[in-house]
C-alpha cells in the first residue's frame, strides 16, 4: 500500500484528482496525516467541492480533523 500511495502522491503533484485518490488510499492504510496533506494539497491545486466533502463518506475519517474542519469552512 506505501507503494500505491508513493506513486498517487508522484502523480497527484499536478492534478487535483490523484490527490483525492492518493487521500482515499492513506486514509484507509491509517495513514491519518498523510491523507490530510493530500486533501491540503488538492485545495492548493485548485480544489473546492465542500459539497463533495460533506457527502463523501470515505472522509468520515477525517472529519474529527480540524485542519479538515478548516478547509470545510474556508478558513
Amino acid at each position: 500500500i506505501l507503494g500505491c500511495i508513493a506513486s498517487l502522491e508522484s502523480a497527484g503533484k499536478a492534478h487535483p484528482g490523484a490527490e483525492r485518490t492518493a487521500i482515499g488510499v492513506a486514509e484507509r492504510a491509517g495513514h491519518r496525516q498523510r491523507a490530510m496533506a493530500h486533501l491540503e494539497e488538492a485545495f492548493r491545486l485548485g480544489f473546492r467541492d465542500r459539497e463533495l466533502m460533506r457527502q463523501d463518506t470515505t472522509l468520515d475519517p477525517l472529519r474529527e480533523e480540524p485542519r479538515f474542519r478548516a478547509l470545510l469552512e474556508g478558513r
